[in-house]
């Protein structure tokens, strides 16, 4: 779940390149996102730290 994931991060390979503020990430490059990171962003979720099951509603 997104409060406390198994996984923190996990590598990802660039199928083309890609250009992402004002950086190259050339293709076959591996990235490594923060899921933690994303999953706690208020930029993403409002009360990022709340427990919320209503966000989980379909």
């Amino acid at each position: 779940m997104r409060v406390a994931s198994i996984l923190s991060f996990t590598f990802r390979e660039a199928v083309e390149d890609v250009e992402y503020q004002g950086y190259l990430i050339p293709k076959g490059w591996k990235v490594l996102p923060l899921f933690r990171n994303i999953h706690h962003s208020p930029d993403h979720f409002p009360c990022p730290d709340k427990f919320d099951p209503s966000r989980f509603e379909i």
